[in-house]
């Protein structure tokens, strides 16, 4: 039986290929991601932790953590632009 297909392991595993090289918003990214697989982006799915991503949908919160995980592999790095949410993909 095959592996359910989940955002979060995708986007470690494809290390963001379809992403633009450079410095995003995280609400960039999350249009990259939605507009790649919308299949793995149910908005309807709302997100159940404490914090800011409380009421968002759940997809959304695992972007955040691909980005950390990708961070711990040196492909992501947050960035303080004066805001929060932007992060470089190198």
């Amino acid at each position: 039986m095959a592996k359910k297909l989940d955002l979060r392991t995708w986007l470690v595993e494809s290390k963001l290929f379809f992403i633009p090289r450079g410095i995003h918003h995280l609400v960039e990214y999350n249009t990259y991601i939605q507009m790649s697989v919308p299949h793995l982006c149910d908005d309807k799915v709302l997100c159940e932790h404490s914090g800011t991503t409380n009421g968002r949908p759940e997809w959304q919160h695992e972007v955040r953590w691909a980005l950390h995980e990708l961070q711990d592999k040196g492909i992501t790095q947050n960035v303080k632009k004066g805001a929060k949410g932007y992060w470089k993909l190198k």
